[in-house]
């Protein structure tokens, strides 16, 4: 799992769950390159679930907010976390959510939607 953003706009309980492998019905999850914000806690599923392995490239933010654009899941310049833009590492998914290619700087970034700016746009970031 890599390059996905949670958010959680009250603090609960983050699940991950994944299917289960039918020869041995265990799961083994790599988790890394990930955002989660608003979250009370994160834990493995107990169900079938062997090991979530956990990288040491998230982004933690219990108590943050992510400031995703007003429909909620695009990144918006200037105003997202940081963190997000560029935070991710490269995958085979080539295009983002609206079809935009992936990755628009060095890196990918940490969402379903890279953030497109045309060239020449400048942003100061926070």
């Amino acid at each position: 799992m890599t390059n996905v953003l949670v958010f959680l706009n009250s603090p609960t309980q983050a699940v991950i769950r994944c299917a289960e492998d039918s020869s041995t019905r265990k799961t083994k999850v790599y988790a890394d390159y990930n955002a989660f914000f608003g979250y009370g806690s994160i834990t493995n599923s107990t169900d079938n679930i062997e090991l979530i392995s956990w990288g040491s490239h998230q982004v933690l933010d219990k108590t943050g907010n992510p400031n995703l654009a007003s429909d909620g899941y695009h990144l918006a310049a200037g105003v997202s976390d940081d963190r997000l833009i560029d935070g991710g590492i490269a995958t085979s998914v080539a295009y983002d959510i609206d079809g935009d290619a992936r990755p628009q700087g060095p890196k990918p970034d940490i969402d379903a939607d890279e953030l497109f700016l045309p060239k020449g746009t400048l942003i100061l970031l926070r």
